[in-house]
This record gives structure tokens, sequence and C-alpha cells, in this order.
């Protein structure tokens, strides 16, 4: 209860299993308890973890738990059989050497300060990595899930179009698959806005601080906005993720990408950053990146590279349509067939 507590008011859970907290929260008062703990803990102490500990035992338990089991040993009606006397004797010589034998017990000394310091370092050495390397688990697999839920919407989508994808045509940006699958009704923009952002990702860090909100708008609503207001909204609208646009024929003619189904073909990914080795994923602390493909399958992969093929530029490296069919190029929300954008075409 506590950890999945403490998940939700750090915003660590998918939508799902953040319902049935929810649920547990309205119908529980141990749960509403608990809950109003860890926030007020959350708001007096410098490290959150320190909320995850639990309480220290009664001083007296080793004491206690001794007496009980020489009671129940020594009891006539004990359905158990009693141990051994050997073993007895050791119990009791036990619970006499015990630190809690006696009213009040023994005071710690600087000895057992210095060896529990050194224990609780040893502990929380081997605790804390397992803890951040959990959470980074559980925000990579909120990102795999986003990644399914488009997935199922731009199947929806081509399902009604004659294996057509949400197109990008030549000046609009990578980001308007968004504006897409809303018009189309495959997703709500309410839906939307819930899995456009990756967890793990510095735009995630921006909108979890409030300095960033994604509005969602329709396209008749866009059309109404100036191109500076425009420009803004469509530099986010795509979220943490890159759409997959399309490519120049032999005659220089741009296509759309039809879906395939192909494994190994990416429909979106996370979105790349610049950085000095070159365009790559900054989601999930630059270690790889999440990919969902056409067979509707996602997989985490190091590096950007696909078969030799950096996903996010073309074969000439720039950010722009494909040199061909084969020529894979996902676009983060603000890159456009031409490559950076800076005067949008009209909205359709």
């Amino acid at each position: 209860m506590t950890e999945e507590l403490f998940a939700y008011l750090m915003d660590d859970l998918p939508a799902d299993r953040r319902a049935e907290v929810e649920a547990k929260l309205a119908a529980d008062p141990a749960w509403q308890a608990e809950l109003e703990r860890l926030r007020q803990c959350l708001a007096e102490s410098a490290n959150p973890c320190d909320c995850l500990a639990e309480e220290e035992p009664p001083a007296d338990l080793v004491k206690r738990t001794c007496c009980l089991v020489e009671k129940i040993s020594d009891h006539p009606g004990a359905s158990a059989p009693k141990p051994p006397n050997k073993s007895r004797r050791a119990l009791a010589a036990f619970t006499a050497a015990s630190p809690c034998h006696g009213p009040h017990g023994r005071r710690w000394n600087v000895a057992d300060i210095t060896v529990g310091s050194a224990v609780a370092l040893m502990v929380a050495s081997l605790m804390f990595p397992a803890l951040f390397e959990t959470r980074a688990a559980a925000r990579r697999a909120t990102c795999q899930d986003n990644l399914r839920t488009f997935g199922t919407a731009l199947f929806d989508y081509q399902q009604a179009r004659d294996q057509q994808l949400p197109p990008v045509r030549p000046g609009e940006t990578a980001g308007t698959y968004a504006l897409q699958l809303v018009k189309s009704g495959v997703v709500t923009p309410n839906q939307l806005q819930q899995i456009l952002v990756c967890p793990e990702s510095p735009l995630a860090d921006q909108v979890f601080a409030g300095r960033v909100v994604i509005v969602v708008p329709r396209r008749d609503q866009l059309k109404n906005l100036s191109a500076a207001r425009q420009r803004e909204l469509m530099r986010l609208i795509g979220g943490s993720y890159a759409y997959r646009m399309g490519y120049r024929d032999e005659n220089g003619d741009y296509r759309q990408v039809p879906f395939t189904g192909q494994a190994r073909s990416p429909l979106m990914a996370d979105a790349p950053s610049a950085s000095e080795a070159g365009l790559r994923s900054a989601n999930h602390q630059g270690n790889g990146l999440n990919v969902i493909d056409q067979n509707m399958q996602v997989r985490f992969q190091t590096g950007c590279m696909l078969e030799g093929d950096n996903v996010y530029t073309n074969d000439d490296g720039e950010q722009a349509a494909g040199l061909d069919a084969q020529d894979i190029v996902l676009g983060p929300s603000d890159i456009g067939p031409e490559g950076r954008l800076f005067q949008l075409a009209p909205i359709r």
C-alpha cells in the first residue's frame, strides 16, 4: 500500500493503476490515512525516500518473543511438542543475555552507533540504486504503453482509410499527426494529452514543474490563431515522440508512407535532441529509445541506428523527408518534410 501511494503522489503510476488506487482511497480509511501521512512526510522531509521507511520495531521485541516461546513450551495444554532441554536452556540463556532483558534495557554506546551507522549506509548503498532503477524501468514501461496506445490509434485510423496513415504534407510539421488523430475521432484531446509525454523525458520535467503546458486544439481552432501562436503550439503538439514522415520518389515528388504491418519499420519513437554525439533521444537518460513498428510491436533499442540508418535523418544526414521509400525518417514535432519550418502552410 505504501509503495503504491508513494508512486501515486509522485505521479509515477500508469493510468489504469492510478484509477485503482483512487478507488481504494475513496473506500478505505486506512488508505486515506496512509496517503495523508505520506503527504505530510513528503512536505517535511528533505529526502522523499525517508517516507518509505517502516516504523522501528518495539525495543523489547526480542525479549517478548523469547518469553512467548518459552511460555508456550511450558504450557501444560500446548499442542506443539516441547523443544529439547538443550534448546530450552539455550533459549533461556539468549533471553537473559538479550539487551532487552530488564526493566529499562541497555543504552547504545559510541561503538553501537558507529556499527549501526555503517550498516545503515551499506543498506542504503544497496537499496537506493535499486529504487532508482525500478523507478526508471517503470517510467520506461509507461512510455512503451503510450506508444502502444498510439499504435492502436494509428491502426484504427488507417483501417478506415485504405492503409493511409495520418499525412505530414509539405509545409506541415510531423506533429500534425496528433491533430489528424483527434480530427478522425480515434482519440479525444484529453486522451491524447495523457499519452503525449514520456515520463522519462526532458519535456516531462518541464510539464510536471508547470513550466510547459501542452494544448491539443482542434484543427478549426488552430486556424483562428496567429502564425506565431500556431508555431508555438506545433513545436509541442507531438509531445515526447517523433512520427514517421514521407519520402521523395525518383521524380522528386513527395509521397506518404503507407501502412504495411511490417516489422522493423518504425511508425513512432522517442523524439531526438541535438547533442555533441549528434541527434539522439534524450529520453531514458540517453540510454536508448522506445520504438513502435508497423507490426504494432514496441521495443527498446540502444542508439538511434536501424540497420546502419539513423532514423532521425535521411540518407543525406538532414532532418527532412526520406530520399526514397526505404529511407526512414522520424520527425519530432517541429520538423517537416522540408526540414525545420519557419512558416507553416495554412491549416486545412
